[in-house]
């Protein structure tokens, strides 16, 4: 079914339950309409809405509690219309989303009271060791004989099942090159926690396809050319192309699920049709393009607005007919006019700077991200609850305009890493931030 039919539907079936649904061009806003709405018949309606749309369309769902999506609150907008009256509990207090939620109609306390959302981060990334076979000249790790200790990492994934944390990743340097690696998988499994490997895919031999195999849910791997010669002059090392795609394929047959990564290059620019032509001939539905986050005298990632515009904008244009490709790694939205357009295909910051992410140093310590080498602590309670955190996490920094803006949750003013190295301060304007907003 084509998906205006679909939209339509939906849309129906809310109004018909008391749902007030305002459809633009790239936002749909709903809004229960009267007091007497029934949360447990919309949610299915506002999920289904979500899971097919919130790719193509920016959905904005008010007046309704935090705790009753909690996979969804950055959907969720604090708008109290209609004279409902709202209010919020001693549970309320323990939510994250206690300053953003508008709590629950006073007439509509449920007979079974969801929990509060845990104020925890999604995900902590363990740098597991500096080593790689590569020498790509934007790594964030620069390469050196350091490794993280297996009982540090086995403490903070003991740490996360403890605070109910979903999600762990391990990268580096190559993690495949990390002499602990099978180790470290199989207690993270242990612990009931998703997996995630961050890998160049060029060391596969059968141990490490074993580890792969039975302790990973989730792959990315790095793939910066789009032949043998790109991928060499963009890595700075000679590999066997042929053999890594060989590999590619070989882990999709034994990886739930694969991803690749590949920063973004002024030969990404030029020749976008040749990528894409061979991401789609590898079979690979999910292709994250990473802004360059170093500065570098190279030509190569000096990338400028422009080029972001253009790939942005041939994203938008593509996206529906081919591979899920996303642009990571902090970008304002407002680089282009068509600010609630890029949420099609901008990730914004919300697995960057501290907002849902923390990183485990090589040397230890936890960090905001990969870039922002800020000491939090050794633990992932301490580290959170840092004034750095709450500081990143509050946008209070921001400029008026993004305050007001209604994609400052996805957005969330770009980077903090590119504001420092621009201003020499984590808290002012990324360079990038060029362009008025418009409401």
């Amino acid at each position: 079914m084509d998906h205006p039919q679909t939209l339509k539907k939906i849309i129906h079936k809310m109004t018909a339950l008391g749902v007030h649904v305002r459809h633009t061009q790239m936002m749909i806003q709903a809004d229960p309409g009267s007091a007497k709405t029934n949360f447990a018949a919309i949610l299915p309606c506002l999920y289904l809405l979500l899971n097919k749309f919130e790719h193509r369309y920016l959905i904005h769902i008010r007046g309704i509690p935090a705790c009753l999506m909690p996979d969804a609150a950055e959907h969720l907008d604090d708008m109290k219309k209609n004279g409902i009256q709202y209010k919020k509990d001693k549970e309320c207090e323990q939510c994250k989303y206690f300053c953003s939620c508008p709590g629950w109609p006073f007439d509509k306390q449920p007979i079974r009271r969801p929990p509060a959302i845990k104020n925890i981060p999604h995900e902590i990334a363990f740098e597991v060791t500096q080593k790689c076979n590569l020498n790509c000249p934007l790594c964030f790790n620069s390469q050196g004989g350091r490794d993280l200790p297996l009982v540090q990492i086995k403490q903070l994934l003991d740490e996360c099942r403890e605070l109910g944390i979903p999600q762990v990743r391990f990268t580096g340097g190559e993690p495949l090159l990390y002499e602990h690696l099978e180790a470290a998988l199989s207690y993270a499994r242990k612990k009931n926690l998703y997996v995630i490997v961050n890998t160049n895919a060029t060391l596969l031999n059968e141990k490490t396809e074993f580890i792969l195999k039975n302790y990973t849910d989730h792959l990315l791997i790095s793939l910066q050319g789009f032949n043998p010669s790109s991928e060499c002059r963009l890595t700075r090392t000679r590999t066997d192309f042929q053999r890594k795609l060989l590999s590619i394929n070989r882990l999709k047959t034994l990886v739930p699920s694969v991803q690749l990564g590949t920063i973004i290059s002024r030969t990404l620019i030029r020749h976008f049709t040749e990528y894409l032509y061979l991401i789609t001939s590898l079979g690979i539905r999910n292709w994250g393009l990473f802004r360059p986050m170093l500065p570098t005298d190279s030509e190569e990632f000096c990338i400028t607005p422009q080029h972001y515009q253009k790939l942005i904008l041939g994203l938008i244009r593509q996206k529906p007919h081919g591979p899920n490709i996303t642009i990571g790694n902090p970008i304002p939205f407002c680089i282009t006019p068509t600010i609630k357009r890029n949420h099609y295909v901008l990730s914004g910051a919300e697995f960057d700077d501290g907002h849902n992410r923390l990183v485990v140093d090589v040397n230890g310590f936890l960090k905001p991200s990969y870039f922002i080498p800020v000491n939090l602590g050794l633990t992932i309670r301490e580290s959170w609850g840092h004034p750095f955190i709450t500081k990143v996490q509050s946008l209070d920094y921001l400029p008026q305009n993004c305050q007001t803006c209604g994609v400052v949750k996805w957005c969330k003013g770009g980077s903090r890493h590119w504001s420092r190295l621009t201003n020499d301060d984590y808290f002012k304007h990324d360079p990038l931030m060029k362009i008025p907003h418009h409401q």
